[in-house]
């Protein structure tokens, strides 16, 4: 795994690698393994506080499949998808509050990605982690089920995952009826296990 930390290690060097995807610092020392971009500690830390995986460039080992998909992705990469449409500056280290607004709102609810650019991004990253040979045209499209390496969550994602929820919800109502017990009391069945992680 210590060839896999000097691969990072001269990846972070590469490009727009060399400063950090949120708030353009120099000299990122982190890696947020779920967009494969690489930020500052103080980044870091929100991301952290936004439920995104991060990994220390020098404290952590990196899997093959990490280091690969670093490589397809980066800070350059993920600016074509994720900042596609963003015209103003990047916030400044020192707001963090600025910084969490901005994460969420580039990362969690995708305001300025390009679909185009995140799709060819995902079909790269497949074929890099499972081998298959998937062109751009061939590729499945977010209308035909394709797994979504970043769980994309634009505004009609999230409509159609709250009514998806809401149709589960109507499903286990039935189990959450009283059940009556032989003892004459009633039971709630299921309430417990009633929503998906």
């Amino acid at each position: 795994m210590n060839r896999n930390n000097d691969e990072v290690r001269k990846i972070s060097q590469k490009d727009g690698n060399r400063y950090c995807m949120d708030c353009g610092m120099r000299g990122p020392v982190y890696v947020v393994v779920d967009f494969y971009v690489l930020v500052c500690y103080t980044c870091a830390s929100l991301h952290r506080s936004h439920q995104n995986k991060v990994k220390g460039i020098s404290m952590t080992e990196f899997t093959n499949e990490e280091v690969t998909c670093l490589m397809i992705g980066g800070n350059d990469r993920a600016s074509a998808v994720w900042l596609k449409r963003y015209t103003r500056d990047k916030p400044s280290h020192k707001n963090g509050a600025a910084v969490s607004d901005f994460i969420a709102a580039v990362f969690a609810r995708a305001e300025y990605v390009s679909e185009e650019e995140y799709e060819k991004l995902q079909v790269d990253i497949l074929q890099a982690t499972t081998g298959s040979f998937t062109t751009a045209d061939s590729a499945p499209t977010a209308n035909h089920d394709a797994p979504d390496i970043f769980c994309l969550s634009t505004p009609q994602a999230q409509e159609q995952s709250t009514h998806k929820e809401a149709k589960e919800e109507d499903l286990f109502s039935a189990f959450r009826a009283a059940a009556p017990l032989s003892n004459g009391t009633t039971q709630t069945v299921g309430a417990a296990n009633t929503r998906r992680p």
